[in-house]
C-alpha cells in the first residue's frame, strides 16, 4: 500500500467513520470535572457524564481533542449477524436441512452470566447469532460449542479494579476452533498477557475476536485474528498492503493500515471472505459444512488463489 494516499480517499473514509459513529466529537463536559459558583460562596466540583448521552462514546486518554474512538458500534454489530446468519443459512440449504424450527443462540443467557468477558461486542454477538446445526463453518474450522466458549484459552483479570467501574480490558475470543495447536511467541495481540504466559505456551488454532484495551486511544472490540498453524513459504501469500504474509496471524491482515493504527480486521471482514469463499464455490459443502481442512487455507500461498485471500482497505470497504 501506497504510504501517500489521495486527498479525496482520506477525507472519504474520515466521513465514513463519523458517518457510523466509529468516531465521536465529544461535548466539553463529557469527561471532564467543572467548577461552578456556590450561592453561598466558594465553588464547588461538578462532575462531568462519564459518556456522551447521545452516542454513549467515552473520553479516551490521549485523544485527540474533541474526538474518540468507539470500541464498536451497532453497524459492527448489525453486520457481523446479518453476515453469519446468511452463511448458516447458505449452508444449511447446501446441505439439504430443513429451515429451523426453534432458533438456539450460541450462548443462552445463563450461560453468558459465566463467560468471563464484560458486556460488549462479543457478549452481544453470542448471544443474538444462531448455533448452526453443522460443524465446520470454514475449512478446519469448527464453531466452539457452548463450554468451549465458556473455558477460554487466554483470559485477563484486573485484580486491581474498583469493582463499581466498567472493565477497561476484554479478553481474546476463541470462537472457531481448529483442533491443533501452535506456539503463542509470535502473537502480537498476545503480548498484553506477558509475563502471565510463557512465550513456551501453545495457542489453540482458530479465529479469535483480539482482546481490546478500551481505554487505548485506538480501541477496536470487533477487531479478529486467523490463527492457523504453519506460516507460508512459497511467496505468494500477501496481506492488503500487499507485503508477505509472514507470521501464522498473517493471513487476511491489512499489514499496514495507514487510515487505522494497529487495527486488525473487523470480524464482518472475515465473514465476508468466508461467504465470498462458499457463494463462488471456491470452498466445498458437505454434511459436516465447509470441507477441505486446514489444508485448505494453504491455496492462499498460490499464483492462482492468494488474491482471493487479501481484504479490502479503502473507501466503502475496510479500514
Amino acid at each position: 500500500m501506497r504510504p501517500w494516499q489521495p486527498l479525496d480517499t482520506i477525507l472519504t473514509i474520515w466521513f465514513e467513520m463519523i458517518q457510523c459513529q466509529k468516531i465521536v466529537a465529544l461535548p466539553d463536559t463529557v469527561g471532564r470535572d467543572a467548577f461552578e459558583e456556590h450561592p453561598e460562596g466558594g465553588h464547588r466540583l461538578v462532575p462531568g457524564p462519564e459518556r456522551d448521552p447521545e452516542t454513549g462514546a467515552k473520553r479516551l486518554e490521549d485523544a485527540p481533542y474533541p474526538w474518540t474512538i468507539v470500541p464498536w458500534t451497532s453497524q459492527d454489530l448489525e453486520g457481523s449477524l446479518r453476515l453469519w446468519d446468511g452463511i448458516v443459512e447458505r449452508i444449511e440449504r447446501l446441505i439439504g436441512l430443513d429451515p429451523p424450527g426453534e432458533r438456539q443462540a450460541l450462548l443462552d443467557s445463563e450461560a453468558l452470566n459465566s463467560l468471563p468477558l464484560p458486556e460488549g461486542f462479543a457478549t452481544q454477538f453470542l448471544s443474538r447469532t444462531r448455533r448452526p446445526r453443522f460443524t465446520y463453518f470454514a475449512p478446519g474450522l469448527r464453531v466452539a460449542t457452548e463450554q468451549e466458549i465458556l473455558h477460554q484459552p487466554f483470559t485477563y483479570h484486573e485484580e486491581d479494579s474498583d469493582a463499581e467501574e466498567e472493565p477497561s480490558k476484554v479478553s481474546p475470543l476463541l470462537l472457531l476452533r481448529a483442533d491443533v495447536s501452535t506456539s503463542a511467541a509470535g502473537l502480537f495481540w498476545l503480548r498484553a498477557f506477558e509475563p502471565l504466559i510463557p512465550r513456551s505456551a501453545q495457542c489453540p488454532c482458530g479465529l479469535y475476536l483480539t482482546p481490546c484495551d478500551r481505554t487505548y486511544r485506538y480501541p477496536q472490540e470487533n477487531g479478529c485474528s486467523l490463527v492457523l498453524p504453519r506460516t507460508y513459504s512459497s511467496g505468494w501469500a500477501r496481506k492488503a498492503d500487499l507485503g508477505p504474509v509472514e507470521s501464522y496471524d498473517d493471513l487476511l491482515q491489512t499489514g499496514i493500515n495507514l487510515f487505522n493504527d494497529l487495527h486488525p480486521i473487523p470480524f464482518s471482514a472475515f465473514l465476508e471472505n468466508v461467504d465470498f469463499q462458499i457463494e463462488q464455490g471456491r470452498w466445498s459443502v458437505d454434511g459436516e459444512g465447509v470441507a477441505g481442512g486446514l489444508k485448505k487455507w494453504c491455496e492462499a500461498d498460490t499464483e492462482e488463489k492468494w488474491i482471493d485471500h487479501i481484504t479490502n482497505v479503502r473507501p466503502q470497504g475496510y479500514w
